[in-house]
């Protein structure tokens, strides 16, 4: 399917990216000893809330790459093994249900 004129640039990801990459040495690089403690508690909460938010993605993405094909066409032939190449998801992170959904811990 073609993309409809829609860019990944439309959609936010480059500056969530970017806010993400730079989180980690803002905090892990000792910034956080100048935070009072309830910003300790806000933050572990809206970091929470964040990978909870990015998570329920999961699905709506491996069904529209399914609908795609993209398992087909990217010459993998299933999905599970294209999830895990595609998106390097380790072995007990992806798996086949009983219904044959696809179901992931988070590609993230």
């Amino acid at each position: 399917m073609d993309s409809m004129g829609v860019t990944l640039d439309d959609c936010g990801i480059a500056e969530l990216a970017a806010a993400v990459s730079t989180l980690p040495e803002s905090i892990q690089g000792g910034k956080m000893t100048g935070f009072a403690d309830e910003d300790i508690v806000s933050l572990m909460r809206q970091l929470e809330i964040c990978k909870r938010q990015l998570a329920a993605l999961d699905t709506p993405l491996i069904v529209e790459s399914g609908e795609r094909s993209l398992h087909s066409r990217g010459g993998v032939g299933k999905m599970v093994p294209f999830l895990r190449h595609t998106v390097e998801l380790r072995s007990r992170s992806c798996s086949r249900t009983g219904s044959g959904a696809v179901t992931t811990r988070s590609l993230i």
